[in-house]
């Protein structure tokens, strides 16, 4: 059995293609958060332990804008939904509605679970409802953002 030149174009292809399919499924599901945050050092563990202890203690002192800026580092370093959340929440501390709804729909789409996705959620949809300049409704507690760690 003998396969003509143009038959042999076909096959090759077919195969490269099926390759080139496999290859990028393969390169998302490397570069996934997931993946990503399933690698994280050592050292980059430290780091995002560290900025969360210091984020809840600037939050604890009233410092918020101190706050944001170390969940945001840590946020770098490990994107958690609880982070996000936790941004969202500092800044409607301070009023920042339209920044807190941003961060509440971010957690969301990162998997937030829990009661805190039901928070998140009953705040974008009041946001919804209202569609206008009015703040979220306020923080129900004035207790700090819960500690977070990689591993909870």
């Amino acid at each position: 059995m003998s396969i003509s030149p143009s038959e042999l174009d076909v096959y090759v292809a077919r195969i490269f293609s099926v390759w080139l399919v496999c290859a990028l499924g393969a390169l998302v599901i490397l570069c996934t958060p997931d993946v990503a945050q399933a690698q994280m050092t050592e050292e980059e563990t430290k780091q995002f332990t560290g900025y969360i202890s210091e984020a809840k203690g600037a939050f604890d002192e009233g410092d918020f804008e101190k706050a944001i800026s170390l969940l945001r580092q840590a946020n770098h370093i490990y994107v958690d939904p609880r982070v996000l959340f936790n941004i969202a929440r500092t800044y409607e501390k301070m009023d920042r509605c339209g920044q807190a709804l941003a961060y509440y729909k971010a957690a969301l789409r990162s998997g937030l679970d829990g009661s805190n996705a039901k928070a998140a959620e009953k705040e974008v949809k009041a946001a919804k409802n209202a569609r206008t300049s009015t703040p979220l409704a306020p923080v129900a507690s004035s207790s700090s953002p819960p500690l977070l760690t990689p591993s909870s």
